[in-house]
């Protein structure tokens, strides 16, 4: 085999790239990371948490409406996609810029250029675009970003309705614990009458177990109620993206009398849920990208100059008039047969029985929803009509007897307990009224 010489300039030319090379891989030093990082962030995380959400003494009891503020600007998720826009916005940037031209040399003599006679080639090329196939790009991540946005308008939606809907359900167990306090102290008093009447020989010590187990039981239940509530500020701190939260107002922003407002009938309240709900424009956001993206399928199957190139030869001697031209030409032999625009059309096909799906969906969440507060509704007024003024005329009845000296108070006790049990049945239907009335409210999405 033959070998060339190496002759001095060409080792100097190979040293020099291998100088090259080596440096573009050492200028860039990679930042070491730390072991400890999570928790150093963790640290000052929580601190400026803690600095900004801590309660003070004599502090107010956090409002609704502060709270909703709160959980807008804190809400983790709600933060993440924001951090997204500016992302969306440089993508349609991008999208939208040409190329850069590529500036080449080539041909390059190292033997004449040592002996005074270079020869090469200078070269200046731009990558040429398909006519339409930027402008789809750009309008993909339009759409992409205003998805983005539809997507924030959808999850502010859920934290306000859930922010409220957690203040309600606070609102309604401090009303049920107070029962229960309440209730805690009738049984007490049952107890103690009955022991009083063990031990003047009138009653027996089946009595008493029947009196100690229904006061038992109440204990568990207020502890039970406790616990409850802690699961929901526990909700509300992760709404709110806080760690300590502030005393919330309870059950004196709950009145548990106010009327209840008349529905709309099913079919105003489902075409007011296709105009508002923001999951229907990203449904129809998607099938315009896979629109978008199928456009621009369908012209990359045709030919067109991959890029256009202006030289001049540098040779000895120097001549003016060695200009050239070059033009690349894309042959999309393999995209003829469509392959890739079918793929496209089928997304496009595709996200378009996603949207029809979802618009079958939000009209059976609606009138789920509807059904639901139509029917606790109906209960809580029967409630109102019969089982509380009852109750309360029961209390009544056994206060005058008391005062009177015409009832046992043992039976007294009785009675009471019962009042209290009608209360408690009332609030759980409240509650569960409340919570279907919020779940229509999410289902017809946000007020424009």
């Amino acid at each position: 085999m033959f070998h060339q010489p190496l002759r001095p300039h060409n080792l100097i030319v190979y040293v020099v790239v291998c100088v090259l090379l080596g440096g573009a891989a050492a200028c860039y030093t990679a930042p070491a990371l730390k072991s400890d990082r999570a928790l150093s962030l963790w640290k000052d995380i929580g601190s400026q948490t803690e600095h900004a959400t801590a309660p003070t003494p004599g502090t107010a009891a956090f409002s609704l409406d502060t709270a909703i503020t709160q959980a807008l600007k804190s809400n983790p998720d709600l933060r993440r996609l924001r951090a997204r826009i500016p992302l969306g916005e440089a993508k349609i940037n991008l999208a939208g810029q040409w190329p850069n031209p590529e500036f080449r040399l080539s041909e390059v003599a190292l033997d004449d250029l040592v002996e005074g006679e270079p020869t090469m080639e200078f070269a200046l090329r731009f990558r040429m675009k398909a006519p339409g196939t930027i402008r789809a790009k750009e309008h993909a991540e339009e759409l992409s970003l205003q998805q983005l946005l539809a997507r924030i308008t959808r999850l502010e939606h859920q934290v306000r309705v859930e922010v409220r809907r957690l203040f309600k359900r606070v609102a309604i167990v401090d009303l049920d614990i107070a029962e229960v306090v309440l209730e805690i102290q009738v049984r007490q008093s049952h107890v103690e009458l009955v022991k009083k009447r063990l031990d003047a020989g009138v009653s027996v010590e089946v009595d008493l177990a029947l009196a100690v187990l229904p006061h038992a039981q109440s204990l568990d239940e207020k502890e039970a109620l406790l616990l409850k509530r802690g699961v929901v500020e526990d909700r509300l701190r992760s709404l709110l993206g806080v760690v300590v939260l502030p005393p919330i107002g309870g059950a004196s922003s709950l009145d548990v009398n106010e009327s209840l407002p008349e529905l709309q009938p099913p079919g105003a309240l489902v075409e007011k849920a296709l105009r508002n709900r923001p999951e229907l424009r990203e449904a129809a956001l998607r099938v315009g990208r896979s629109r978008a993206n199928a456009s621009l399928a369908k012209r990359l199957q045709w030919p067109w100059p991959e890029f256009a190139q202006i030289n001049y030869e540098l040779r000895h001697p120097l001549e003016p008039t060695r200009f050239g031209f070059a033009v690349g030409l894309n042959i999309p032999v393999f995209d003829w047969s469509s392959n890739r625009l079918n793929i496209h059309l089928a997304d496009v096909a595709l996200k378009r029985i996603e949207e029809d799906n979802l618009i079958r969906q939000v009209e059976r969440e609606v009138q789920s929803a509807r059904a639901r507060v139509v029917s606790l509704g109906k209960r809580l007024r029967s409630l109102r009509t019969h089982l509380l003024p009852a109750a309360t005329q029961g209390a009544q009845a056994v206060q005058r007897a008391l005062d009177a000296g015409t009832l046992d108070p043992l039976r007294a006790t009785i009675v009471e307990g019962r009042r209290i049990r009608a209360k408690r049945a009332y609030l759980k239907v409240l509650a569960a009224y409340y919570d279907a009335a919020f779940d229509l409210e999410m289902a017809l999405g946000p007020s424009p």
